[in-house]
């Protein structure tokens, strides 16, 4: 299971692994399985072996990543479900790894965790409609180590970062419900606060 779709209560969004012949290199599929009867659709296949998928918020599969036969990290990506994959990062060639974390809730922008050659992860708004990639977050020390979203929409809204004292960063610090998250967090000063 990789989406419950938030907006659809009668679909999910599962991954299912096709083993044949080889083993080690394992091709992906995604699959809409309706959760009443659990028939299941193919809904994309995988270009890259071991592949993870990240689907809009209208549940289009839009990205795909996986690792090549020597564990470096490839990265596609499509306009929509019925569009050819396309190439946006290939480890081996760019010397850093590029993996999707989800949308924005209207699927506008895509958010990117992206290798930094000296220094921790950053956090990367793609454009979807230019293509232009910009930091949205960064740590001078920490990676991120969780992602942090809208409860109501599924929607990435910023990051926690362990370096010291746990803190949170937003991609709009406006957000309703970034100012719902730092208001609890501020009633808990010093703690990790988990919202469910």
């Amino acid at each position: 299971l990789f989406d419950t779709l938030v907006a659809d209560d009668e679909s999910v969004l599962v991954a299912m692994q096709d083993i044949g012949a080889s083993r080690d290199a394992p091709m992906t599929r995604a699959e809409r399985m309706d959760v009443d009867d659990g028939r299941r659709r193919i809904v994309a296949r995988a270009p890259i072996s071991r592949a993870e998928f990240i689907a809009d918020h209208a549940g289009a599969v839009r990205f795909a990543s996986g690792l090549d036969v020597e564990n470096y990290s490839i990265t596609y990506y499509r306009e929509n479900d019925r569009a050819e994959w396309t190439l946006l990062n290939n480890q081996r060639e760019s010397g850093h790894a590029v993996l999707p974390i989800g949308f924005s809730a209207d699927n506008a922008v895509a958010y990117l965790r992206v290798g930094q050659a000296k220094g921790p992860d950053v956090i990367e708004a793609l454009d979807v409609a230019s293509g232009r990639r910009s930091v949205v977050l960064r740590d001078e020390v920490a990676d991120p180590d969780e992602i942090l979203v809208d409860l109501a929409t599924g929607a990435p809204i910023g990051a926690r970062f362990s370096s010291g004292v746990p803190h949170s960063a937003w991609f709009d610090a406006g957000h309703p419900a970034a100012l719902t998250r730092r208001s609890l967090e501020a009633a808990f000063p010093g703690e990790r606060v988990s919202l469910r």
